[in-house]
């Protein structure tokens, strides 16, 4: 299930390390994605051989692809019955939030943060707009999950073969998933919005700082001062030249703005691959392996950063309570 972003607490990312693999690999969800990068590279070396249904295609690189496809369904089995539990969640009341988010400040944990780090509890309106877009989006993966599974199990075995329409199926996983992405996509535009203006402001408070601390300095001297100009007249100048005036922000705000930037390209690869397989469109094979390459590799470093980071957000955060999305 999907979540809004957060990476106000991460500055920098972790160096490769083993204890860092090893706290990445743990997870299911990295596990994942590496699979689905592996898969669309197959694929796209596929391409240039003709496809995975081509007989000119080695045959050891198409039972890789296909034994990583099944792989990723096998693991993806019964998650759709996890979303039921998530999507409680967040159906939940906004008495049940703000007591959660009180409930892990009081054990030490982090809640939603404001631009100057201190704890914010969310106003009404700020959660009503979260909230829905949490269960659109995680109905989306409901969808997705449940009929990705049923599609499995009636095309790959004999469970529900014969008795339910595979193609039907797919058919209506992939529009989920494009509903769920194209969901993801509009959160992750609003707390890039968010981002953006918070820094936009932090530099116009930091450059109204500067301007006012070198208007204080500017003190009349007697005698010319170093890059002062001299002319004929009483010797009367205000000191050096003041440096340019330079606008900053906190370091963590430029580094999630460059994340959901990341996530936001991710986002629109999702997008365009799950209107492909929804039929919607068409586009080379090609061209959506690539497409299918980018968007993995990214959201293999976005769970790296979240996960390997030593001051990444804690599971308490409400935040960071829900998966994922696949």
């Amino acid at each position: 299930m999907p979540h809004k972003r957060n990476y106000a607490n991460i500055g920098s990312v972790s160096s490769p390390s083993l204890d860092n693999f090893v706290k990445f690999y743990a997870k299911t969800s990295s596990r994942d994605k590496l699979l689905r990068l592996a898969q669309f590279a197959s694929r796209l070396i596929l391409q240039f051989h003709g496809g995975p249904s081509s007989q000119r295609a080695p045959r050891s690189l198409t039972e890789f692809y296909h034994e990583i496809l099944i792989t990723r369904k096998v693991i993806s089995l019964g998650g759709w019955i996890s979303e039921i539990g998530k999507l409680s969640v967040a159906l939940a009341s906004r008495r049940a939030y703000l007591a959660a988010a009180a409930s892990s400040v009081a054990r030490g944990g982090i809640s939603p943060l404001n631009e100057s780090g201190s704890y914010e509890v969310p106003r009404a309106s700020k959660f009503d707009k979260e909230s829905v877009m949490l269960v659109l989006a995680s109905a989306g993966t409901f969808v997705y999950l449940l009929f990705d599974n049923l599609c499995f199990l009636s095309r790959y075995t004999q469970v529900l073969q014969g008795v339910v329409d595979a193609e039907r199926m797919g058919m209506i996983s992939a529009r989920g998933l494009l509903f769920g992405n194209l969901v993801v996509s509009v959160m992750d535009t609003r707390s890039l919005v968010e981002c953006v203006g918070a820094i936009r402001r932090h530099k116009k408070a930091s450059r109204l700082a500067a301007i006012s601390r070198s208007s204080t300095s500017l003190t009349p001297s007697s005698s010319p001062a170093p890059f002062a100009s001299t002319s004929i007249g009483p010797s009367v100048s205000y000191g050096p030249s003041t440096p340019p005036i330079i606008a900053t922000y906190p370091s963590h705000l430029g580094f999630q703005r460059n994340m959901l930037m990341a996530v936001l390209v991710k986002n629109v690869c999702d997008v365009l691959v799950s209107g492909y397989y929804s039929e919607l469109w068409y586009a080379n094979p090609g061209f959506i392996s690539v497409l299918g390459v980018l968007s993995s590799a990214i959201a293999v470093f976005e769970n790296w950063v979240t996960t390997t980071s030593p001051n990444s957000l804690p599971p308490t955060s409400p935040h960071l309570n829900l998966t994922k999305y696949p």
